[in-house]
């Protein structure tokens, strides 16, 4: 089986294994470990120290695991539909409100690797769930789709721009994720975490956000 055999057979097995979109990507060094540098020496990590104890590894994911060639990255949505807590009664992330995640996830990662290894006739697998030093953001953004991701805009309607996100009144919101698997998220969790990119930006170029 080749190489794009093997591609094709991961995305479908992804898909029925209920994973939101999937990509296959190489372990090469990262065009971001200036900006991690950087961000490291702005001391951003905060409280976080295995940040900087792990930047080799985030900087080349092949030192992760000697051998490793590819990396298979996975998309799941674990949002949970959350009710207001009413007076007196705190919020707890959405995410708490299911299964933990970590779990759910891994277990389908194992299925995954399993299948993978079966298909190419050998093979070893290791599976990371926001756990490890892994740049995940970096090798999703080098992934070609090997499923056809669910997280788009409605039909006929153009993605917005992180900052036209954040600035949805729930109308446009509805105009163009209605009906599609962003509207899971809700407007406002989904300007939340735009927010949070735009900032996580602004800060490694030295600039805040919004421009003034």
């Amino acid at each position: 089986m080749t190489a794009d055999e093997l591609a094709a057979l991961v995305g479908r097995a992804a898909a029925e294994l209920g994973f939101d979109a999937c990509g296959v990507t190489d372990l090469s060094p990262t065009e971001t470990a200036e900006a991690l540098e950087e961000w490291l020496r702005r001391r951003y990590r905060g409280e976080m120290a295995y940040m900087a104890r792990q930047a080799e590894a985030r900087r080349e994911p092949q030192r992760v695991w000697a051998g490793a060639r590819s990396a298979v990255v996975v998309l799941h949505n674990y949002h949970q539909p959350s009710g207001n807590p009413g007076p007196g009664r705190g919020r707890i992330a959405s995410y708490a409100a299911g299964d933990d995640y970590h779990s759910v996830v891994k277990e389908r990662l194992s299925r995954l690797g399993d299948r993978l290894v079966a298909a190419a006739g050998g093979g070893r697998w290791r599976a990371y769930v926001d756990v490890g030093p892994l740049p995940e953001r970096e090798l999703a953004r080098f992934a070609p789709q090997t499923l056809e991701p669910r997280f788009r805009a409605r039909a006929g309607s153009e993605m917005p721009t992180l900052k036209e996100i954040v600035e949805m009144d729930e109308p446009a919101f509805d105009d163009v994720f209605g009906g599609t698997a962003l509207e899971r998220a809700g407007r406002c969790g989904l300007a939340r975490n735009a927010r949070v990119v735009l900032e996580n930006m602004a800060a490694t170029e030295g600039n805040r956000w919004p421009a003034s």
